[in-house]
């Protein structure tokens, strides 16, 4: 069974989702989650856990922070599966823009909203290379979105892409650029 419902108490269930047998150990690996509320409630968010296990989104267990999670992300995947170019700019995104912003932020607490306001900082206040005092541009700022929640991190973040991919895509078109 995929995953189960458990009634606790009045206005308390737990929610079992069954994420198969740790290729390493064979053990059995499970996600459970406690839901105060109704059994409507249990039932969206075991909907939700199994979409996310069947996308290939877990979510992440423990209390890993967003930069420990990029660290791990650039030794993993960064440093094995792209060009030494391509790994060099998502270690400057990641080290320069993205641990500085997010880094001591816990990674089941990291929201649309933090990400949103970080894009809204980087036009406006930017902190370019160039040492000008303007922004960056939408075309930079949709780089650095792309590098963190399309490619690599983040996703835990409520799939913070699709909350913020309209703001970006919009600056983009005014400038006649396209998506």
């Amino acid at each position: 069974m995929p995953g189960t419902i458990r009634k606790r108490y009045a206005g308390s269930y737990t929610v079992i989702v069954d994420l198969g047998r740790d290729p390493g150990t064979g053990k059995r690996r499970q996600l459970w989650r406690s839901v105060k509320g109704t059994k409507k409630d249990a039932e969206r968010l075991l909907v939700e856990l199994l979409h996310e296990r069947d996308t290939g989104l877990e979510r992440p267990v423990g209390r890993q922070t967003v930069g420990q999670y990029l660290e791990r992300w650039l030794e993993d995947y960064v440093a094995s599966s792209v060009a030494p170019s391509t790994a060099s700019r998502y270690v400057g995104i990641v080290r320069k823009r993205l641990i500085p912003a997010f880094g001591s932020v816990e990674l089941t607490q990291l929201r649309p909203q933090q990400i949103q306001t970080f894009y809204g900082r980087l036009q406006r206040d930017g902190g370019r290379a160039d040492g000008r005092s303007d922004g960056l541009s939408a075309n930079t700022v949709f780089r650095i979105h792309r590098y963190s929640t399309e490619r690599s991190c983040m996703p835990s973040a409520g799939n913070s892409w699709r909350a913020t991919r309209p703001m970006l895509c919009n600056r983009r078109r005014q400038r006649g650029a396209s998506c």
